[in-house]
């Protein structure tokens, strides 16, 4: 008896280790033995990543110091300068851009002030985008605006906002007051909740529309019957990028240099691609402006550091990343 108790104990309890699922061995009558509980495995394992830290020499570089020999940097400089300001917007069409940009400003301010965009729901209008920032690059040729509305807007009123506007950029352009004169001004693509304003001179005016961010983020009269804020969530970030870019690094003419340089050597280096420009703009102001110390690195001591923090795996998975001063909780 002992031995048969024994042999029934021990088959049920290999059985319950090559059971896979919650399966308990069988005993002896109501009061016999069970076997162990085997739980399934679990699909998604309950751990966070490690954030690895990544070695940033001008952060340490009172434990490392330099040796004694200073490279010369002069012809990394001059080359660096001479291709950041091939870059850069002839003056004439920079003037053109301004006079532009500032003549689609005043006539939403005019619609507003004088009551006519009360029925378009106007409420704010905003510059954005790499013209606002300072880092526009030749030869495009573009500016982008953000107007806000009281409410979130619909396919039937970004149309009525879209004809107004080119009716009124076009009446400008005939009357040619202020010597405003950017050619026929045209239509083009409409996309989700933005449009496109073709001039002869001004190639493109984007314009994006969105609301305030407590009806595009849930408030208590969000308009449930659009299912999709991703445009209006868009057009909300470019308005913090600009504004933050622009308090920050106003003073920074270097940093609006690397940005193009950088932007340029994306369009040809194929492992690049990944980084956003606004990737690469919260880069070049990590490089340029040390967590320690209060001066600015120079223009070729930045470029530098670009590379090592790069080559250090900044943006490898697992690692610090650089913080988005615009998002809580969030690193790019």
């Amino acid at each position: 008896m002992a031995q048969g108790t024994f042999r029934g104990h021990s088959r049920g309890h290999s059985r319950g280790l090559r059971s896979k699922g919650n399966w308990r061995g069988r005993g002896r009558g109501k009061g016999g033995w069970h076997g162990p509980v085997m739980q399934p495995p679990s699909s998604e394992p309950e751990f966070y990543p490690l954030v690895r830290p990544i070695f940033d020499w001008t952060e340490v570089e009172e434990h490392f110091p330099q040796a004694p020999t200073v490279l010369d940097n002069s012809l990394l400089e001059q080359l660096l300068v001479e291709h950041a300001a091939s870059l850069v917007l002839p003056p004439e069409e920079q003037s053109a851009l301004d006079s532009f940009v500032q003549k689609l400003c005043t006539l939403v301010d005019n619609m507003i002030v004088s009551g006519e965009g009360e029925s378009m729901l106007l409420d704010e209008v905003r510059v954005v985008g790499a013209h606002k920032m300072g880092i526009a690059m030749a030869p495009d040729k573009v500016v982008e605006i953000v107007i806000l509305l009281k409410d979130l807007p619909t396919p039937a009123l970004m149309s009525k906002i879209s004809g107004t506007l080119v009716e009124s950029l076009e009446t400008a352009r005939r009357e040619d007051k202020d010597g405003f004169d950017m050619g026929q001004v045209t239509m083009a693509n409409e996309f989700d909740y933005s449009f496109e304003i073709h001039g002869g001179k001004i190639p493109v005016a984007k314009v994006y529309l969105t609301s305030t961010g407590e009806k595009v983020y849930g408030g208590p009269r969000r308009d449930r019957m659009i299912s999709d804020m991703t445009p209006f969530e868009k057009a909300l970030k470019m308005i913090r990028h600009s504004r933050w870019w622009e308090d920050h690094t106003h003073h920074l003419q270097c940093a609006h240099d690397l940005v193009r340089v950088l932007i340029d050597m994306k369009n040809h280096v194929p492992g690049l691609q990944y980084l956003s420009t606004w990737y690469i703009q919260l880069l070049i102001h990590c490089s340029v402006v040390p967590l320690i110390g209060d001066e600015p690195l120079s223009f070729v001591g930045a470029f530098k550091r670009v590379w090592e923090l790069l080559s250090a795996g900044l943006f490898l998975p697992g690692s610090v990343g650089v913080p988005d001063p615009c998002e809580k909780n969030s690193t790019v």
